[in-house]
């Protein structure tokens, strides 16, 4: 049995949800950025934190060098935290003190975005809470600009390579790692060798590829061990999907779950006003790992030998992924192409497990960075690609819009080998509660301009799925002279029990409270 205690100096409604939200609302963070562009590129990039909650919230941004600073953000709100480049980890194989840590009194929603003009990514935080000590990276490979055949009139920023990169990020002090880089890395670290490093809190340590020829050094698949909890990040410096020195190119970025979190069945639906379909790379958790794709017009099989080991798949349709054994899916924006659409480029972003579904979940869009050489040409597009149970579609809504009266073909179209509906629903910069009276949901949010994009995910449930929930949380309380001290517990078997405990702001006023922490009673 857990329990939390609850006072206050106003009654509260008696109103007690289990809440089926997204495992990415949390109290606490750890945020980095990584390389974007080449350091000769001699531009700071814009890196900005975009903080929201569905309560009013007491937030405080701790920073390496100018320590913590707090933020009151009102509930439905978009905060946005301007932070200086001085927070992007260059180095490679240096430990540095640049982590930001974010708490909350409430749960939030944490985007960290970096962006140059035309090179911009973004990433949704995973709570510290959730995090593990078992990774596996998926990246890209190394990439450059196509060089001029004029020796007279080469650019040398062209012939420079962009390197596939990671970095860990640790919340704990003497934080011990084992990585195994699957490529020699930029400063001599020979592949598939361990290399052992210890860090303390707020410390980052980036891994990149050498530098050599286009097309090679991608680091998917290096293995990342340790004794605590830690953050992972991964990507590539500026790349073009799929890897061509003369497509255009972007920065990627993404937090990657443990390998725990890894799920047996996926869903991928197709990115808004891309041409020539996306790429997705399935990476298997362990060996002989066999994996079958379902789209309307085929059927695909990947056999995967060895743990970390990937292949990627060229897709513009909706497909099904399932497998006996735990494997995970990373979904790509290509790079725009001479003909079609130019309002996009490549971002990466993970796909949410079907079996990590949600009931609920908030997202907010990130701003992309304005071109001043487009002016009022330039046009900005949001979408979030949703997955839905069947039962939900009826109810599911975007704030308070239903999906399917945007959407109309929400009702027909079908993922392949499954009674789940898709949707890609257009919506303008904001911040949005998407919910559904019963069933679950999950999918992908992303923005695009010219040649600029990122990608996001947007509802997972981390935590594992009551089977032996014997009640739902009771709340007892008693009224002294005003006062009132309330109790709030919870009983089960296999159940995560009460994490947290949240004060509904919007429907109490003129009281103050405080909520202890969860207390396991057994």
């Amino acid at each position: 049995m857990f329990a939390g205690a609850l006072s206050a100096s106003a009654q509260v409604e008696r109103v007690l949800p289990r809440k089926g939200a997204s495992s990415l609302a949390g109290t606490d963070f750890v945020i980095s950025f990584m390389q974007n562009e080449i350091l000769e590129f001699g531009i700071d990039p814009r890196l900005q934190l975009f903080i929201s909650s569905q309560f009013d919230a007491v937030v405080t941004i701790d920073y390496p060098l100018f320590g913590p600073q707090i933020r009151r953000i009102a509930a439905g709100t978009v905060y946005i935290e301007d932070v200086s480049p001085y927070h992007v980890v260059n180095g490679s194989q240096i430990a540095q003190h640049k982590a930001i840590f974010v708490r909350s009194d409430v749960p939030i929603v944490v985007y960290a975005l970096n962006t140059l003009a035309a090179s911009t990514d973004s990433y949704t935080a995973i709570p510290i809470k959730h995090l593990g000590t078992e990774y596996l990276t998926v990246s890209r490979p190394n990439d450059r600009y196509p060089i001029n055949p004029d020796p007279d009139d080469i650019n040398p920023l062209d012939t420079m390579i962009r390197s596939s990169q990671f970095m860990v990020v640790a919340p704990y002090d003497n934080t011990n790692l084992e990585i195994v880089p699957t490529y020699r890395t930029e400063r001599g670290s020979p592949a598939n060798t361990v290399i052992n490093v210890t860090l303390q809190r707020g410390q980052c340590y980036v891994v990149r590829s050498a530098q050599t020829r286009i097309g090679t050094g991608d680091l998917s698949g290096s293995s990342i061990r340790s004794n605590v909890p830690v953050a992972v990040l991964t990507g590539n410096v500026r790349a073009s999907i799929p890897t061509d020195s003369a497509s255009s190119k972007d920065h990627l970025i993404e937090m990657l779950p443990p390998i725990p979190k890894w799920g047996k069945t996926y869903a991928t639906t197709p990115f808004a006003i891309v041409y020539g379909g996306d790429v997705v790379r399935v990476m298997s958790a362990d060996t002989n790992t066999d994996i079958e794709i379902i789209t309307p017009t085929d059927t695909i099989y990947r056999y995967l030998a060895n743990a970390g080991e990937w292949s990627d798949i060229r897709l513009s349709e909706p497909a099904l992924y399932r497998s006996a054994k735990p494997f995970f899916v990373m979904q790509f924006m290509p790079s725009r192409q001479s003909s079609g659409s130019l309002n996009y480029d490549p971002a990466m972003v993970v796909v949410p497990p079907i079996e990590q579904y949600v009931e609920g979940a908030l997202l907010q869009f990130p701003l992309l960075e304005i071109q001043d050489a487009l002016g009022l040409y330039q046009k900005f597009y949001h979408f979030v690609n949703i997955v839905a149970e069947a039962v939900s579609v009826s109810s599911l809504r975007v704030n308070s819009v239903l999906v399917k009266d945007i959407v109309p073909t929400f009702t027909t179209q079908r993922i392949p080998g499954t009674t789940l509906h898709w949707a890609q629903v257009p919506l303008n910069p904001g911040s949005y509660t998407i919910t559904a009276d019963s069933g679950v949901f999950s999918g992908v949010m992303y923005g695009t301009s010219n040649a600029d994009s990122y990608a996001n995910l947007f509802g997972v449930a981390y935590d594992p799925v009551p089977r032996d929930d014997r009640s739902p949380p009771a709340y007892s309380l008693a009224v002294d002279c005003g006062n009132v001290i309330g109790t709030v517990t919870d009983i089960g078997r296999d159940t995560v029990l009460l994490t947290e405990a949240t004060v509904q702001t919007q429907r109490t006023y003129n009281y103050r409270w405080s909520v202890s922490d969860p207390i396991d009673s057994v």
